[in-house]
């Protein structure tokens, strides 16, 4: 595992990277830098680089790399776009004409198969929302629930060219079981779960399924909790996947290993197609929950831990860095670095690693 480049704010790191070189001023430093800096025209410069969004209330979550070379974030009531420069554009995610009178807070954020930003609303009615920017800055929105106070947190293009996504509220419509999916020209239709799984997270597998993690609650034979996670054909079927115990999972990705990686409330995982499963804290912080996870340009898993960006390759050795903020959305950028939200302080941060 390695890392390098970058300038702004200093941080402290354990693990791989570090040394004397690295970054577009490669250059020998006569101390030799920290794992967290480069070496740069005979000076040690951090990784990390912050952009202040730069308005009240700012709060960005989820990020992703677009078709355009740039990034693009959901920020509350706004759907961001910021370039490798730094330059951020914000946009309102609800076409407001078609839509007069109501107001929506962006939750998830995708990449459609169309090369368009999808993201998913839940409007200040209740309804929830699934929005898509085109090019020219437009924004159409097609209403999916009218369930009270729906919360979409979970958004993903799959193998069948459809946007999948979870309604996170346990209520109305089907106890709260069903898992949504939109065609780009934004048909909407459903697959219902079994009757004690309520969708949280949607992720696409190496195996061309979907797999969703369930937030569990009484099964109705036996009374027993559902230490299961779904897995999902493009054709709706489902079938649940048993657990070795409860994991309370927090993200899920697709690793470049063929297996699936996720963030959990002490740590991080890996679970196979077939169901084997592995969990690893992160050395240095047993305790520390992970909130999200991506897979990096470099093939090993990243992720965010409140003020600690990680790293873990296929067989769990870890590298980590401490952030300027506490860190919560993650991607792979177009640039070949890490970027990544600090909401507590409105910014969009990135960790140089070339």
């Amino acid at each position: 595992m390695s890392a390098g480049g970058g300038n702004g704010s200093s941080a402290g790191a354990t693990g791989a990277g570090g040394g004397g070189a690295g970054g577009s001023g490669a250059s020998v430093c006569a101390t030799k830098c920290a794992a967290s800096a480069f070496c740069d025209a005979g000076t040690c410069k951090s990784r990390f680089t912050e952009f202040a969004i730069g308005r009240t209330g700012a709060q960005p979550t989820q990020i992703i790399t677009g078709s355009d070379g740039n990034l693009w974030f959901v920020d509350n009531d706004k759907v961001g776009r910021i370039s490798v420069s730094g330059t951020i554009t914000e946009f309102e995610p609800l076409a407001t004409p078609s839509y007069p009178g109501e107001t929506a807070t962006a939750y998830a954020i995708a990449l459609g198969s169309d090369g368009n930003v999808w993201f998913t609303l839940t409007g200040s009615s209740g309804t929830g929302f699934l929005g898509v920017i085109h090019s020219t800055g437009e924004v159409t929105n097609y209403a999916f629930s009218g369930a009270n106070n729906v919360q979409s947190r979970s958004l993903v293009s799959g193998p069948d060219g459809k946007l999948w996504f979870t309604q996170n509220t346990y209520g109305a419509e089907n106890g709260g079981t069903l898992l949504y999916r939109a065609t780009v020209k934004g048909e909407v239709d459903s697959v219902t779960l079994p009757d004690h799984a309520t969708p949280h997270i949607v992720a696409a597998g190496p195996d061309g399924n979907l797999w969703v993690v369930v937030d569990s609650v009484t099964v109705q034979s036996g009374g027993q909790s559902a230490n299961v996670i779904d897995r999902v054909s493009t054709n709706q079927t489902v079938v649940e996947v048993p657990l070795p115990s409860r994991i309370a999972m927090t993200s899920l990705t697709a690793g470049t290993d063929e297996n699936l990686w996720f963030g959990t409330s002490t740590g991080i995982g890996r679970i196979s197609v077939g169901g084997d499963v592995a969990t690893f804290t992160i050395p240095g912080h047993p305790t520390t929950g992970v909130n999200q996870v991506c897979t990096g340009p470099d093939g090993n898993i990243w992720f965010t831990a409140d003020a600690i960006i990680g790293a873990t390759d296929p067989v769990g050795n870890f590298s980590t860095f401490v952030s300027p903020a506490s860190a919560y959305g993650i991607t792979a950028g177009p640039d070949g670095d890490i970027w990544f939200t600090e909401p507590a302080v409105g910014k969009i941060a990135r960790l140089m690693i070339r």
